[in-house]
């Protein structure tokens, strides 16, 4: 008996032998002691929970008055800013005052108009993640849950700091994986100057619209028109398919929310393109909104139609 286990103890050490070792790719970098040097560098694991506040501006992207090289994009100023984030909840909760009716009530990460969403009434805004679930506060009033895709977007800006990160990386099914590089990590030149997003207009050709501009796959024809005076943009363009009636605009009239005194005149040079093309216009379709019917735009339009 003893005999055939001693056999079996060589067999078994034998096939062990026989197994090889786990393969890495040419280059591979262990992860683990990497994320311990950079917690231990900055005490990482002390830090569970932590609140930052300030002053300052956001720009929204592309929604300068004049589109042109060298133009930034408009200020949009905050004050009172307070983010608290715990990272073993999963939870944060920001607020700050921004100047009311110039942006939609859940305006972030620029998804807001998703759905329609009512311009910003009150100064005061909170925008609060709890795990899946995220929602924002328009002054004192009822929380609103945001869009399943903004909340996801709530959710990884709790990770998207060096702490953060860090926590992340060790999340079971997290993988995360080092890359060995020689490569000099400089500012300059810096990731715009590399590859500027199409909103900077660097090495981009601009191709200029006058009264028609004419698109077509040989089945479907869309013409686009230039509209102006606008006293929200130096210019905004309108696509129209003449077979379907359908006219498509952005920030000239939009339906999910009654028009406001400002936004009458951006709507009555709407209104005087469509007369001046000769347009046959039977459905409104808004970037902010849902289609309507053009006797609805005209109802909202009022007697503002009969002023040139």
């Amino acid at each position: 008996m003893v005999k055939r286990l001693w056999v079996l103890l060589a067999l078994i050490v034998v096939a062990g032998a026989q197994m090889p070792a786990q393969q890495f790719p040419p280059g591979f970098v262990d992860p683990a002691p990497v994320l311990a040097a950079a917690s231990k560098a900055i005490n990482e694991q002390s830090l569970r929970c932590i609140t930052f506040s300030g002053i300052g501006y956001s720009g929204p992207v592309g929604q300068t008055f004049e589109n042109a090289v060298n133009i930034d994009w408009p200020r949009s100023e905050i004050a009172n800013y307070t983010r608290t984030i715990n990272w073993e909840t999963g939870t944060s909760k920001e607020t700050f005052d921004r100047k009311p009716g110039n942006n939609p009530a859940s305006w972030k990460y620029g998804l807001g108009w998703i759905g329609g969403t009512p311009t910003q009434a009150n100064s005061r805004q909170t925008h609060i993640v709890n795990g899946k679930y995220a929602w924002h506060i328009d002054g004192n009033g009822v929380p609103v849950a945001v869009p399943p895709e903004l909340a996801e977007i709530y959710q990884l800006d709790l990770w998207l700091n060096p702490h953060g990160f860090l926590k992340a990386a060790r999340m079971p099914g997290a993988n995360p994986r080092a890359v060995l590089t020689y490569k000099a990590r400089t500012v300059k030149p810096d990731i715009l100057a590399l590859w500027p997003p199409t909103e900077l207009a660097e090495g981009y050709n601009y191709e200029a619209i006058q009264e028609n501009f004419v698109i077509t796959d040989n089945s479907r024809i869309l013409r686009v028109y230039y509209v102006q005076p606008l006293q929200h943009v130096a210019g905004m363009l309108m696509a129209y398919l003449p077979a379907e009636r359908i006219a498509f605009e952005a920030d000239l009239f939009d339906t999910h929310e009654a028009p406001k005194p400002a936004q009458i005149p951006s709507m009555r040079s709407f209104y005087n393109q469509v007369q001046r093309m000769k347009l046959d216009v039977g459905t409104v379709a808004p970037v902010h909104g849902k289609p309507v019917p053009w006797s609805t735009y005209m109802t909202a339009l009022g007697p503002a139609a009969k002023t040139n």
